[in-house]
Parts: structure tokens; sequence; C-alpha cells
């Protein structure tokens, strides 16, 4: 959906399938940033648009990837399994309600995308290099036992 960005090194889990799928997401990110930094360049519809159409991707997204670390984490009887199952929930109940928020309070369609954008690169941030490192480093573990 959104141009293809090379995952920076830093991001990279060196597990080709999770850091494909996390390149997406950051390209997502990306898309996001540009879209609040020429947001004078943009009327509403097209903000209204662009803002579904990155709702749209990270639902999509989140279900794809959190499927494929879920299924993954249970093949290999990950111990965090469960942990990690209900980040996955908060992510997407999160996200949800930042735009019923968005909506009920009546915000401007950039300032929800704005927030939307905050949350995901936190999310990045967090989840990506701690969490989802763990089950990296389970599978490479239970790997090199064999």
């Amino acid at each position: 959906m959104y141009d293809h960005v090379e995952l920076p090194a830093l991001y990279r889990l060196n597990h080709e399938k999770i850091d494909i799928q996390h390149a997406q997401l950051f390209a997502c990110l990306m898309h996001m940033n540009k879209l609040i930094k020429n947001d004078d360049k943009k009327n509403n519809k097209q903000i209204e648009e662009a803002l579904n159409d990155v709702l749209r991707f990270l639902r999509g997204y989140a279900q794809n990837h959190f499927h494929y670390e879920e299924t993954m984490m249970k093949k290999n009887h990950d111990p965090n399994f469960e942990h990690h199952q209900k980040l996955h929930a908060a992510f997407l109940n999160d996200l949800i309600a930042l735009q019923l928020k968005g909506t009920k309070e009546h915000k401007n369609k950039m300032t929800i995308l704005t927030e939307i954008a905050l949350f995901v690169k936190n999310w990045y941030l967090n989840h990506i290099l701690q969490e989802d490192k763990k089950i990296v480093d389970f599978e490479n573990k239970l790997s090199s036992k064999t």
C-alpha cells in the first residue's frame, strides 16, 4: 500500500518475515509523518481519505501480523504467548479508542492522524524492540538446540 522503505538496522530482528512486516508498518508511519508535515497542502476531504486509508491499513496489518506472530509463538510453545496476545489486543483497542475519541470530541482529521502517528511510533519503538525481539530470541534459542 505504501512505498517500500528499508527497515533501519536498529529495528531489524533478523527474522525475514517479521522484518518485512515491520517494514510495512514503518512505511505507514513514514507516510503519516509526510502527511502531517504537508498538512497545509491538503484539503479536509484529502485528509479524511488519508486517515481512513491509514486506519484500514493498520487494522489489516494488525490482523495479519499479529496472527503470524501468535501462530509462531503457539507453535514454539513460547511462554510469553498470553502476555504478547494481550499486548496485541490492547493495540487494537487503543487504536479504536483513539479514533472514537477523536470523532466524539469533534477533533479535526489531522489532529486524529497526528495522535495515531504518535501512538504507532511509540508502539513501534517499544513493542518491536522489546516484545517482538523476545519472540525471535526464543525461536532462535529453540533452533540452536536442534
